[in-house]
């Protein structure tokens, strides 16, 4: 290994923790660039895509400069640019799955859910005992317990009344 490959090896590897330095920074400040361009996707020139770009093109330059015997400088840059394509995908894809988990209405409060209308999935055995639905909340089905006046059985659409607690509801029977 010559000292122009050594050289830029340690310089890419440097690359490589300042962008996982900015990564850091950036989960902790927010989203400084993604504003930039309104043309690309959201999160396309978001701080965490860039700097898993970076962090691609300095660790996989950084590891063809150390790990391929007499690499030139043309192979070094050209394995960096395809970890920075890597890293700038893996980022991206991960930016919109996160997207993907947000409620709709951004929305944190259980009390949001009222009006929603949610499928029992453990009935009760007589009118007002306690039985089980799947609530939509924040991206995810969470179980809740309910209570209702009506006789359900599993399968039934009902309409969440009520908030009661933060793992019970209030349901009637979906008119619709």
């Amino acid at each position: 290994m010559g000292f122009e490959t050594a050289t830029v090896g340690y310089m890419l590897l440097g690359l490589g923790g300042l962008a996982l330095i900015l990564a850091l920074v950036s989960a902790i400040v927010g989203d400084l660039f993604d504003v930039a361009l309104d043309v690309l996707p959201d999160g396309a020139l978001s701080s965490t895509t860039i700097a898993a770009t970076v962090a691609g093109f300095g660790f996989a330059g950084a590891a063809a400069a150390f790990g391929i015997d007499d690499a030139g400088l043309g192979t070094v840059i050209a394995i960096g640019l395809a970890g920075a394509i890597a890293g700038w995908l893996l980022a991206f894809g991960a930016h919109r799955v996160f997207r993907g988990q947000e409620q709709e209405d951004g929305a944190t409060d259980l009390g949001t859910v009222v009006g929603r209308v949610v499928t029992v999935i453990e009935a009760p055995a007589t009118p007002g005992g306690l039985g089980t639905a799947l609530v939509p909340f924040l991206g995810q089905n969470r179980r809740m317990g309910f209570r209702s006046d009506e006789q359900l059985a599993v399968g039934d659409d009902v309409v969440i009344d009520a908030v009661l607690s933060t793992h019970q509801i209030k349901v009637s029977r979906h008119s619709g």
